[in-house]
């Protein structure tokens, strides 16, 4: 019965496979990926940081102008930087509709 089990176990693994090395590159890959996204975050709240300090400065010009002369101001308003720049859906309604 054990032999049985045992042939089973190693019946699928190909030539030369080591479970425990294998398990271990998928780790450390996900730990890779993990650092790749939080460096992208990162890299998108500083450049969110960026644009709405632009966009504010643009604004506070823009009612500095209308107050001293309203009648010359053309154009439309500013878009924030958040209207500009959709957030991606986040990971885990990629992996709930996966799952179904």
């Amino acid at each position: 019965m054990l032999a049985l089990a045992e042939a089973a176990d190693t019946a699928h693994i190909p030539e030369g496979m080591s479970l425990p090395k294998e398990l271990k590159l998928r780790e450390d890959r996900l730990a890779a990926m993990a650092t790749a996204k939080a460096q992208i975050a990162a890299r998108a709240a500083q450049r969110y940081a960026r644009e709405k300090a632009e966009y504010d400065e643009k604004m506070v010009k823009r009612e500095a102008r209308e107050k001293a002369c309203p009648e010359l101001v053309e154009g439309r308003r500013a878009k924030s930087p958040a209207a500009n720049h959709p957030q991606p859906p986040s990971l885990a309604s990629k992996t709930a509709s996966r799952s179904i």
